[in-house]
Formats: C-alpha cells, sequence, structure tokens
C-alpha cells in the first residue's frame, strides 16, 4: 500500500486523500498515473481505480470529480476499514 509520498505538494489535502498512487511518468510515457484509494473509482458505471493522465490538471479535475465505487469489493473493504476504526 501506498504511504502518499508519490503525492504532489501541490496536490489539495481533500484530493489527496483519495489518491492511494501516484506516478508522473510524464518523461517516459508522457502520462501521470494515478490509483484511487479503495472505495473510490473514476467511473460511477464499473470499478476503475488506475487511470493515465496527460497533465496535473486533468488528473486532478479527475480525481475531484471520483465517485464512491460502485463494486461489491470496494464496499466490503471500506466497510471493514470503518469497523476496524472503532
Amino acid at each position: 500500500m501506498c504511504d502518499g509520498t508519490g503525492i504532489p505538494r501541490y496536490i489539495p489535502d481533500h484530493l489527496a486523500r483519495r489518491i492511494l498512487f501516484w506516478d508522473d511518468e510524464r518523461k517516459e510515457s508522457g502520462h501521470i498515473i494515478v490509483c484511487l484509494q479503495n472505495g473510490w473509482s473514476f467511473s460511477s458505471a464499473e470499478h476503475v481505480d488506475v487511470e493515465p493522465f496527460r497533465n496535473v490538471t486533468e488528473a486532478a479535475l479527475a480525481i475531484a470529480s471520483a465517485t464512491p465505487c460502485p463494486c461489491t469489493n470496494c464496499k466490503e473493504t471500506v466497510a471493514i476499514l470503518a469497523l476496524e476504526s472503532i
């Protein structure tokens, strides 16, 4: 599990909390790869937690638009994590 150290400081905290992993590969592949935390999805219809983006603005807008993931696995994982935090 990523500890968030790859997330740039200029990403606002409310968005950074949704990010599991941030990999800036723009020099190699031209993309920033973002993986969302369990329970979040880039799509409201299915489980899509990893996406490539061309720039920081595109990535930040997509992270801000992320929705709670509708898949059973994410719902169960989020419920377990909530119980463990009690």
